[in-house]
């Protein structure tokens, strides 16, 4: 068996491709090096010049040659290894081709073998992101500090500053179990003073990386499956606007900037849109039935909204094509917006952090986001008896029990609603 370099076109005046011909008996195959060069800058093939062909005239001749002669040694250990398994040269060049490929393979699966013997759990974190990235990409979305790739780099992040904190803990696939489970809920709570739905999310996080980490074979740990490793939530307190002051907020007088955060938010809850969905509205949205008819970015599921009179007057502002405002900002000055109009009520709740319950009161304008648009519209229209599954039609959310939630109707809502329902059955109390 021989090798050698040959030009496509040796005659050519401009660089053409440099391949190396593998030769033994009558047999002959000529493999690319991936490298082209002007026939000019090919030495002479003799003992002096074996591994260095290309001239040290020619520009990165040394990287060069390395890359050839590594395609060559590749071939010609490629053949030895056939005739060490064989006992024979290759009877055609297609024997040694499906050689080739088997060895292809062969080193592919060992290469992959040894990533994942080099991959840990806190690194794996950031593949899961990415693959989630993709599939993102691949529905048209993009990915942002609110998309599940973020929340599983914090998640990772948290685990590098667990692992920091507690020198003779080393997080990886096998440590993952409920030993590990106390420990990591012991520092959220104590050292971190999470609240429990935050520390919550990391350990779901945490579960579905694992699951992925299974699946793609770098663990046979399945101690996180144990019911008693389970993702803590607790009710979160979110607050909505009553009838009167969406009204307020609706007439209040506002110029510049503050008048299209407010308008945008007026949007918001008379069609339950996040801002993501709201910023995108255009007058193609509105249907010649008067209905507002958008597919949302989170779900890619198709709503079709009403629209009521406060609805229909805020996007004619607008020729029903209203600007947009950056989610960060809007924030921000919806908050300012509804101080000045008066929504200060104080809220008091309680709420578990660092394992403790507390007490917490604030003023209603500051828990005021472009999220609360959308509980505004779903308790507004479950107050008012619609029911749940034409709301849920406009929310987008998929079960009853999930939207029920999301519901911030107060315990005076309720019996509200149980009086009406007693008037409407005639069971209503009669006083003389």
């Amino acid at each position: 068996m021989t090798t050698n370099f040959v030009l496509r076109q040796p005659k050519a005046k401009t660089a053409t491709p440099l391949s190396v011909r593998l030769t033994w008996k009558n047999h002959s195959i000529l493999f690319s090096t991936g490298v082209k060069i002007n026939p000019t800058y090919l030495l002479e093939n003799n003992f002096r010049n074996k591994d260095a062909r290309i001239s040290n005239r020619l520009e990165n001749a040394d990287i060069l040659n390395d890359s050839i002669n590594s395609r060559r040694d590749k071939l010609e250990n490629s053949f030895n290894r056939y005739v060490s398994k064989y006992g024979i040269e290759p009877q055609t060049t297609r024997d040694f081709k499906r050689f080739l490929d088997s060895e292809s393979e062969r080193i592919a699966n060992e290469q992959r073998e040894e990533d994942k013997k080099r991959i840990n759990l806190l690194d794996y974190f950031e593949i899961i992101a990415q693959r989630n990235d993709k599939r993102l990409e691949a529905l048209g979305k993009l990915s942002n500090r609110n998309s599940i790739s973020t929340s599983y780099r914090q998640t990772a992040k948290v685990l590098r500053a667990f692992e920091s904190d507690f020198v003779s803990y080393k997080v990886n696939f096998d440590r993952i179990d409920l030993d590990f489970y106390a420990d990591f809920l012991d520092y959220c709570n104590e050292i971190r003073m999470y609240s429990v739905n935050n520390t919550g999310k990391h350990i779901k996080n945490l579960r579905t990386v694992m699951k992925e980490a299974l699946e793609d074979n770098l663990t046979t740990n399945s101690a996180f499956l144990s019911k008693r490793f389970k993702v803590i939530t607790e009710d979160v307190f979110n607050v909505y606007l009553e009838d009167h002051e969406l009204k307020a907020l609706f007439n209040a007088d506002l110029r510049g900037r503050q008048e299209i955060v407010r308008d945008l938010f007026i949007i918001g809850c008379n069609t339950a849109l996040r801002i993501s969905d709201f910023n995108r509205i255009s007058r193609h949205n509105i249907t010649s039935d008067h209905c507002l008819k958008i597919t949302t970015q989170k779900t890619s599921k198709t709503v079709e909204i009403p629209l009521n009179q406060m609805l229909y007057d805020t996007l004619l502002k607008y020729d029903f094509d209203p600007p947009t405002i950056e989610e960060q900002t809007f924030n921000k000055q919806i908050k300012e917006i509804c101080e000045e109009v008066g929504i200060n009520s104080i809220q008091t709740y309680e709420k578990i952090k660092g394992g403790k319950k507390m007490t917490i009161s604030k003023p209603k304008f500051e828990m005021i986001s472009s999220h609360t648009g959308r509980r505004t519209f779903a308790t507004k229209y479950y107050n008012e008896g619609l029911s749940t599954i034409t709301i849920m039609a406009m929310t987008g959310h998929k079960s009853e029990k999930s939207f029920l939630k999301y519901i911030k109707a107060t315990p005076k809502d309720h019996a509200t609603r149980m009086k009406e329902h007693f008037i409407t059955t005639g069971q209503h109390l009669k006083l003389a």
